[in-house]
């Protein structure tokens, strides 16, 4: 049968025609520009999440030393005066933390080093002469804290990047 004979809802439609409307497809180039623009966009986001993950790395890590220093001060103040480092015969102790900041093991020499520990901290102190007493005994110590990270204690290596210092001054009145 020819195709004017059939009935209106039989006809062929030409083809890429449905419903009356034609569908059209993308050209390669349309579809390399778009995979560009995609690609570009999906580097830039990445490169977005690498710094914030560096950030919150290192958030993270100044809360932990900012725990430490906190820990190791009241520590300190809460002790007798000649039992400071550098008042009585004790001139630098060490003492080791795990990541949060919480101490991995009491005052340690460095030769047993309790599992886990990531920051170090080095307390020395030496006595200041600018405030004595009446008869005549330094009543003020000046001690630094020096905070270092390093996963892989003990090391030999000394990172001066991973180091910082707290200077605190504690007096016997």
């Amino acid at each position: 049968m020819p195709p004017s004979t059939l009935p209106a809802n039989t006809q062929r439609k030409p083809f890429g025609a449905r419903g009356g409307s034609k569908h059209f497809a993308f050209s390669l180039i349309e579809v390399t520009i778009a995979l560009g623009v995609l690609s570009f966009v999906l580097v830039s986001i990445m490169g977005l999440l690498s710094g914030s993950f560096s950030i919150a790395r290192d958030a993270a890590n100044d809360s932990a030393l900012t725990s430490i220093a906190r820990n190791v001060v009241d520590d300190l103040r809460g002790r007798a005066f000649d039992e400071l480092p550098g008042v009585g015969t004790t001139i630098t102790e060490l003492r080791y933390f795990i990541q949060d900041g919480s101490p991995c093991s009491e005052k340690s020499d460095g030769s047993a080093i309790a599992a886990g520990a990531v920051y170090k901290a080095t307390i020395d102190g030496a006595p200041d002469a600018a405030l004595k007493g009446a008869d005549g005994t330094v009543n003020l110590v000046k001690l630094r804290l020096r905070l270092q990270r390093n996963a892989n204690w003990p090391s030999d290596i000394d990172q001066d990047a991973n180091k910082q210092d707290i200077y605190v001054e504690i007096a016997c009145y």
